[in-house]
């Protein structure tokens, strides 16, 4: 089988003394894995590294691994890999995507979703962009959020939880009695604010995690990438500054 796209390298391990195992998420292709001879070598060590697009050429005998060829069109900016906020919620992308998405599946919508975030993470908003992000990858995961009212009164003002069952909205009034069961409505998803504070996208990490691990469990019982944790860690010890 042959054929060419688009990729975004997602993930990569050594294979042997010269060669690669690259994991990829094409446009056309989905998830797929294979191997890079002599990636190491000084023509392709600047390639092989997570994050950079790339033209894919893929050949294979066996439905295991692809050998590829690759041209490398972009590579991950300065602007993520200088600041370690953006730079852990890029390796987390790649890292949820490496565990949620099936080989071999296209998944055009998600890719376009993941490309949009590329960009989103070198300008101002990139925490919040980040959080949008996984919320709007639950919905293609089959598992979409209802924050637009609450599920109890209908009501689309007040909204402070989301149902941990549901994933439903929830107003402050129906849901305080069961505050300590409900998972915190993140202020930025209803008002378009112009600075948001690492607690409000702690907040909303803890959240979408919630869902995603359960959405995992659903598709073959993964478990989130530890870097998912440390992006939350990172949040939570600015919860007061603007990030």
């Amino acid at each position: 089988m042959r054929w060419k796209s688009e990729a975004v390298i997602i993930a990569v391990k050594k294979m042997g003394e010269y060669d690669a195992l690259l994991t990829i998420f094409t446009k056309d292709y989905g998830k797929h894995r294979g191997v890079v001879k002599r990636a190491y070598a000084k023509r392709l060590r600047s390639v092989v590294e997570m994050g950079n697009v790339v033209q894919v050429r893929c050949s294979s005998r066996n439905q295991r691994f692809g050998n590829y060829s690759l041209e490398l069109k972009k590579s991950i900016p300065f602007t993520v890999l200088n600041h370690s906020g953006r730079l852990l919620a890029f390796v987390c992308a790649c890292s949820i995507i490496e565990v949620s998405v099936f080989y071999n599946q296209p998944a055009e919508s998600i890719f376009f979703l993941f490309k949009n975030l590329c960009t989103a993470l070198q300008q101002g908003q990139w925490a919040e962009s980040y959080c949008r992000w996984e919320i709007a990858l639950l919905t293609e995961l089959g598992m979409p959020l209802d924050l637009s009212r609450c599920a109890v009164t209908g009501s689309t003002e007040d909204l402070h939880f989301i149902s941990p069952r549901s994933g439903r909205a929830v107003s402050g009034r129906a849901g305080f009695k069961y505050k300590d069961k409900l998972l915190r409505f993140p202020s930025f998803l209803k008002i378009n604010k112009t600075s948001v504070r690492g607690g409000e996208i702690y907040n909303s990490l803890c959240m979408s995690r919630h869902f995603l691990q359960r959405s995992m469990s659903y598709h073959g019982g993964s478990t989130l990438p530890h870097v998912r944790h440390n992006l939350e860690g990172w949040c939570m010890a600015r919860k007061d500054d603007i990030i």
